[in-house]
């Protein structure tokens, strides 16, 4: 099934320019660009990455680090586990990672600190949080996310028939 801007904005709560305005800066790669003038149709799996990308860009990390990110879970079919983005302090600070390489990979510097991203299992999360090198996190449940977002398109869908 695909889903319309107008869908995924309604879904997410997000406006259609938002969404338009991150398609614009190249935050998010349509991979069927329709013709100028004709609407994008969305699989799950892309809008699952644009919900992502605004639940971690709600903690103040830029939508186009956020969105880089969000391509580490969308890799992994979005598992039924936490998504951590954390700030590492074990990365050295004379390491410069504004490659595109390093952005892919999960490696990003803000300001002065290096932030990563990893996939926690849910019985790891409190093991893995205590870990010395993380200083601050935002954490996603990714389960949660998937149903919600499943649940609110339905509800959409199902609304418009």
């Amino acid at each position: 099934m695909t889903y319309s801007i107008k869908q995924i904005s309604r879904a997410l709560g997000l406006s259609r320019a938002r969404i338009d305005q991150w398609i614009s800066r190249g935050v998010f790669d349509h991979p069927n660009r329709p013709a100028l003038g004709l609407a994008r149709d969305w699989e799950f799996r892309d809008v699952a990455r644009v919900a992502l990308t605004a639940e971690i860009a709600e903690s103040k990390v830029s939508v186009s680090i956020a969105a880089s990110f969000s391509r580490v879970a969308a890799d992994n079919e979005f598992p039924d586990c936490f998504f951590v983005v954390f700030q590492n302090k074990s990365i050295p600070t004379g390491l410069t990672a504004h490659d595109e390489r390093d952005i892919e990979a999960g490696l990003v510097q803000i300001d002065r600190y290096w932030w990563t991203c990893e996939l926690v299992q849910r019985e790891r999360l409190t093991q893995f949080l205590s870990r010395p090198e993380i200083s601050s996190a935002v954490v996603v449940d990714l389960g949660n996310l998937m149903r919600r977002l499943q649940a609110s398109l339905t509800s959409i869908d199902s609304g418009a028939q």
